[in-house]
């Protein structure tokens, strides 16, 4: 079997095609670097505030395609005691702790839109497995074993995973040459189906929960 195409998420077929979705008001920063908010990376309480402003702007969908991994280390709890090792500095190490910590003002933010976080997957085994978000439908049979497995993945904190409306695959893999030929829309992890980023953005744009996948004989 091969895969052919997935259905817009939520209907059989592809009733409402995804390139007829309209997905208004969306944010992008290009060059972070060059932005208002700074040299990148930002602070990830600048990147809550810029989710709290488009949302306060009406966005459809928004994605956001980095790994956050780890801890930010740009919190005050943090960056206080690499500033100030020192032991007469524990009161103020101590107050720092009482500030907002960055990790937990960005999955606030998250909850609060309609986010769409990413993970990367890798032919290297990672014990990680990524939150499903949205589920799969087969009209035409389980194309799982039609499509080339990874081993592992590299996800975000797992409070800013279980915020967001939705979670997909950042990974764009190429051919043995190196060279990319094709975007797969549907990834697998071991034994399990995930979107892409781009599906799983289409999927909260239009508030469904399902993919119908569509397969056909190879």
């Amino acid at each position: 079997m091969r895969q052919r195409r997935a259905g817009a998420p939520g209907t059989p077929g592809t009733a409402e095609r995804p390139g007829r979705v309209r997905v208004p008001r969306s944010g992008a920063a290009t060059d972070p670097g060059r932005a208002e908010g700074g040299q990148w990376p930002w602070p990830r309480i600048q990147i809550a505030r810029l989710i709290h402003k488009l949302t306060e702007l009406g966005a459809a969908v928004i994605v956001l395609d980095a790994l956050f991994k780890e801890p930010d280390n740009a919190s005050p709890a943090s960056l206080l005691p690499l500033w100030f090792p020192e032991s007469e500095f524990s009161a103020l190490r101590t107050k720092a702790k009482q500030l907002p910590d960055h990790d937990r003002v960005l999955a606030q933010a998250i909850a609060e839109g309609r986010v769409v976080v990413g993970f990367a997957l890798t032919n290297e085994f990672k014990i990680a497995e990524p939150l499903v978000k949205g589920g799969f439908a087969f009209p035409d049979g389980d194309p799982t074993p039609a499509i080339v497995p990874h081993k592992g993945a590299i996800v975000s904190l797992p409070s800013l995973t279980n915020a967001a409306s939705g979670n997909g695959v950042v990974t764009i893999p190429g051919d043995p040459d190196e060279v990319i030929r094709r975007v797969p829309i549907v990834f697998r992890l071991r034994e399990t189906l995930y979107p892409s980023v781009v599906a799983e953005m289409l999927r909260v744009a239009q508030g469904k929960s399902t993919y119908f996948v569509l397969a056909s004989a190879a």
